[in-house]
C-alpha cells in the first residue's frame, strides 16, 4: 500500500508540473531544474546522508506522523505559518507513504521545479511576458539558488 501510495504521489506531482509549465510555457525551465535537483540531492544524500535542519524536519514529521496515526491529527501541534508549515506537509506525507527521507526530497523538488512558473506567473500579472522567460531562465541557471540542495 506504501509504494502504490508513493508512486500515485509522484505520478500526481509530476501531472500538476507538466500541467503547470505547459500553461506559463516554463516546460524546460521546469525539466532542467528537475534534473539538476535529483543530481544535485542524490549525490548529496548518499555523500553526506541528512543535514542538521533536514534531520528537524524529518524528525518533527515523524512527530507528525505519530500524532496522525493517534487520531489526533494537527491540533497542538505547535507548527506556525512559514517555512515550518513544510513540516505539516512532511508529516502528511510520511502518514500516506512512511517515514521515508527520500519523501521529503521529492518533495522539495517539486516544490523547486513550481518557482519557474510562479516567477513567469508573476511577470505575466504585471504585463512582462519577456520577463516572465528571462526571468525563469535566470532562476534555471541562477547557481545559488539552483545549487541550494534540498537533500
Amino acid at each position: 500500500m506504501k509504494i502504490f501510495m508513493s508512486t500515485l504521489l509522484i505520478l500526481f506531482m509530476i501531472t500538476i508540473l507538466i500541467f503547470i509549465s505547459k500553461k506559463y510555457k516554463t516546460y524546460p525551465q521546469t525539466l532542467l531544474i528537475i534534473l539538476s535537483q535529483v543530481i544535485i540531492t542524490q549525490v548529496s544524500y548518499w555523500q553526506f546522508g541528512l543535514v542538521e535542519d533536514e534531520k528537524t524536519y524529518h524528525n518533527t514529521g515523524i512527530m507528525l506522523m505519530g500524532s496522525l496515526n493517534s487520531g489526533q491529527g494537527f491540533q497542538n501541534f505547535g507548527v506556525y505559518p512559514g517555512k515550518e508549515s513544510f513540516t505539516y506537509i512532511l508529516g502528511t506525507i510520511y502518514y500516506l507513504v512512511g517515514p521515508l527521507p527520500i519523501a521529503g526530497i521529492i518533495v522539495n523538488i517539486f516544490f523547486m521545479s513550481l518557482i519557474p512558473s510562479i516567477l513567469a506567473a508573476s511577470c505575466n500579472n504585471f504585463d512582462l511576458p519577456q520577463a516572465a522567460k528571462a526571468t525563469a531562465w535566470v532562476f534555471t541557471f541562477t547557481p545559488s539558488i539552483v545549487f541550494w540542495v534540498p537533500a
